[in-house]
């Protein structure tokens, strides 16, 4: 306990380091959800972040109940204004996991630096803690999403607002397109249209369908699912499909034949592995 707290008072101290360590790798690799011009913005996004990170550093030292309560309120903020900005789940939890990366080469430091005093069975205790805290704010962050994505599409309908989504490139070639449990035959059409030219106009030749906004499957929307398979692979563009339950897999196939050998992954996440991203 002594160390935890001597961890604890190690990462606020640094804490602004860790934070504009953070920024600096926004350039590296695959471009960040928050790379900006703006000096401002980016001070801003930076001193937000020294916060969060100041509260993260509590894991150490807080029952666990009581530290995942305190974080919802900012995860529901956060996640209400990265998702009205249209951010997709995925680049957040690319996100988490850059700052998770950063926060334990932090806590690494101050192992090295007090390497005669720091015992074994504490590092692992202190792993499966920040292990277990980022896996909680990943998963609370999916949850108030679809709960997003559900109010999302409640308004629209609501709205009569029956344009779909278009395919989005997240890197050359390769595209996202959100499913969404709609009836209406109408839709179904021009989302299938809309969908095969954006991905044209954008050159994707493969393409992940996120099927994660199915509560239950009905026969309208596993047809709509092998449809859109069906015109995808006439055009030469290959598809992933992530985010079925098993439960709703097996109803998908039930429904119609030609999902019979249908294959999906968890997450959209476990599609983009598949895809070396």
């Amino acid at each position: 306990m002594h160390n935890n707290k001597e961890l604890y008072t190690f990462l606020l101290d640094h804490s602004a380091e860790i934070s504009t360590t953070w920024v600096k790798s926004f350039d590296d690799e695959w471009a960040s959800l928050f790379s900006i011009d703006d000096s401002v913005q980016l001070s801003k996004i930076t001193y937000q972040n020294q916060l969060f990170i100041i509260h993260l550093s509590k894991v150490f030292l807080v029952e666990q109940g009581l530290f995942f309560s305190s974080l919802d309120t900012w995860i529901k903020q956060v996640a209400g204004k990265l998702h009205a900005k249209k951010a997709a789940i995925h680049q957040v939890i690319v996100e988490l996991r850059r700052i998770r990366m950063i926060f334990w080469e932090a806590i690494g430091e101050f192992v090295q630096l007090n390497d005669k005093k720091v015992a074994h069975k504490e590092i692992l205790l202190w792993s499966d803690l920040v292990y277990i805290a980022f896996e909680e704010i990943i998963e609370s962050f999916i949850q108030y999403y679809k709960q997003a994505n559900r109010d999302r599409v409640k308004d629209e309908a609501s709205m009569n607002e029956d344009t779909p989504p278009q395919a989005i490139l997240l890197k050359e070639g390769l595209g996202l397109v959100s499913l969404y449990p709609k009836k209406d035959q109408k839709y179904s059409a021009v989302f299938l249209r809309e969908t095969l030219i954006s991905c044209r106009k954008k050159e994707i030749h493969t393409l992940i369908i996120d099927l994660s906004n199915f509560d239950v499957m009905e026969k309208s929307d596993a047809e709509r699912i092998y449809q859109l398979c069906s015109s995808l692979k006439a055009v030469s563009i290959s598809y992933l499909l992530s985010g079925l339950t098993e439960t709703l897999k097996e109803d998908a196939r039930h429904l119609n034949e030609g999902l019979e050998d249908l294959v999906t992954y968890p997450d959209v996440l476990s599609a983009l592995k598949v895809c070396n991203v």
